[in-house]
């Protein structure tokens, strides 16, 4: 279900677009133009499909509707232009709000965590006690020790059993 802002209805950024760009008399391509969109993005826009490429963001509905500004005699792209500005805002508002809920739950659930392995650890510290001597091998593993041949040894390059 789409978002209200205030008691204003939805926004539909894709009717208001083809509305406009019908009302001003410009054409799919020349609105491409200005914006730097191609004529099939534009149509996609207007569309408001689903798929991939026909949902158009509120970022590119506001360049669309300052090039329809820009021919536009009766001040309705201006009109569009500032409402989807202002609802970028408070969409953009909303994220922030949003994401640092999204992150305070994170620090919270990370406080939990950490909480939880220093008792799992202590618990295991109590349960599975070492001796000192064991720790030696515990910080460094066995490492492989480099082999060196003699050239004299069998398969050395002197050798001449090889």
């Amino acid at each position: 279900m789409p978002k209200e802002i205030g008691s204003h209805p939805p926004y539909k950024p894709a009717v208001i677009l083809k509305e406009l760009r019908e009302q001003v008399g410009m054409t799919q391509p020349r609105l491409g133009e200005l914006t730097g969109f191609s004529r099939d993005d534009i149509a996609n826009f207007e569309r408001g499909g689903t798929g991939a490429g026909s949902l158009i963001l509120i970022e590119d509905a506001l360049k669309c509707y300052e090039a329809l500004a820009t021919e536009d005699k009766t001040g309705d792209a201006i009109s569009a232009a500032l409402a989807a500005a202002a609802l970028l805002a408070d969409s953009a508002k909303n994220e922030v709000k949003e994401l640092k809920a999204i992150l305070a739950a994170a620090r919270a659930q990370e406080k939990k965590y950490k909480a939880e392995e220093k008792r799992i650890r202590a618990l295991k510290k109590k349960l599975f006690p070492r001796h000192k001597a064991d720790e030696r091998f515990l910080v460094a593993p066995f490492t492989k020790k480099a082999v060196t041949r003699s050239p004299w040894e069998p398969g050395g390059r002197f050798n001449p059993l090889r």
